[in-house]
């Protein structure tokens, strides 16, 4: 996530911005202006997740990021609101992945263990959500886990996606394959033949993907029938929804990536598809914009959280146990 990018269509447009900049409008567009204006952003690139922080003073912008693997086979992950854990899933195509849980204060791994391809790490319902896939004799689904509480989440036996609020007042519910549910408290089903989903950590707004197009919006507009609905090239992607209500979301763009045969980006790859990248879309706006080429999982993390996992990520670099 070097730089973000603003466009004004489909064109994705090609005048760069700088990331702190773009992470600072995101901190005003939510809150007053402090003193002083700061931000964080997070998400996936070539495989390793990577934080990177933004500070503006006096009209200065101060930037501090750090990458916190080094494997490039992460594929889903989420650190928790104080900073304190980092959990991922990682693992090469048609290998089983392997679910990791590391603490950042101390650089210890307090959970390793090998899972399905098709289980995911996602930060969601106030703590780190596992989505673990399994297969008994002729029979499959998903079980999820706080990994925080290390304990096991109750949902209905079809369940196979799950998020929530942070509260947890508001869950959202993918059921019989493809079906939405909103469980507010009681379910009502929102949408058919989704995919990808998700809905803001105050519980007002959700999005979701629905085959060529992406459609959001506040909780009581999508209850209504009543959402913004965008059009797509592809699939929309892994999603986070913001408290504002606008989306981050992983789509393949345009312009070719090279690959190596393990499916990982990589420039002396001899496979071509299309580059992954993250967008953002304000529900009711025409079109998308283009916010980091070659990214993809983007996360929301406060400010806070962001700065501290950079400075446990200095001692330990400092103490000879980089990340």
């Amino acid at each position: 996530m070097r730089f973000m990018y603003f466009s004004a269509g489909k064109d994705r447009g090609t005048a760069p911005v700088p990331l702190g900049f773009l992470l600072v409008v995101a901190a005003v567009a939510q809150s007053p202006p402090p003193p002083f204006t700061k931000g964080c952003g997070a998400g996936l690139e070539a495989g390793d997740i990577y934080v990177r922080c933004a500070v503006i003073k006096a009209g200065v912008i101060k930037r501090e990021h750090v990458r916190l693997t080094h494997t490039g086979d992460i594929k889903s992950w989420g650190i928790t609101p104080d900073g304190t854990l980092l959990a991922f899933a990682r693992g090469r195509p048609n290998v089983d992945r392997e679910l990791r849980v590391l603490d950042l204060r101390t650089r210890q791994t307090i959970k390793s263990e090998p899972t399905d391809q098709r289980s995911r790490v996602d930060p969601t319902c106030g703590t780190l959500l596992f989505s673990e896939f399994w297969i008994k004799d002729s029979t499959s689904g998903y079980t999820f886990h706080d990994l925080v509480e290390n304990k096991e989440m109750p949902v209905p036996p079809s369940t196979r996606g799950l998020r929530c609020s942070g509260d947890r007042r508001y869950t959202l519910r993918l059921a019989n394959y493809d079906e939405l549910y909103l469980d507010s408290p009681q379910p009502s089903r929102i949408a058919k033949g989704v995919e990808y989903f998700n809905i803001s950590p105050d519980g007002e707004h959700l999005a979701y993907s629905q085959g060529d197009q992406l459609c959001a919006g506040s909780r009581e507009e999508v209850q209504r029938d009543k959402a913004s609905c965008l059009g797509m090239t592809w699939t929309a992607g892994p999603m986070v929804v913001l408290s504002d209500g606008r989306v981050l979301f992983t789509e393949q763009t345009g312009q070719a990536c090279k690959f190596d045969s393990n499916g990982e980006l990589s420039e002396s790859g001899e496979l071509s598809d299309p580059c992954p990248a993250i967008f953002g879309w304000k529900p009711g706006e025409p079109n998308d914009q283009l916010l980091s080429f070659k990214d993809s999982d983007p996360h929301v993390i406060s400010t806070d959280t962001g700065l501290h996992v950079i400075e446990l990520s200095r001692k330990w670099k400092e103490k000879g146990k980089g990340p």
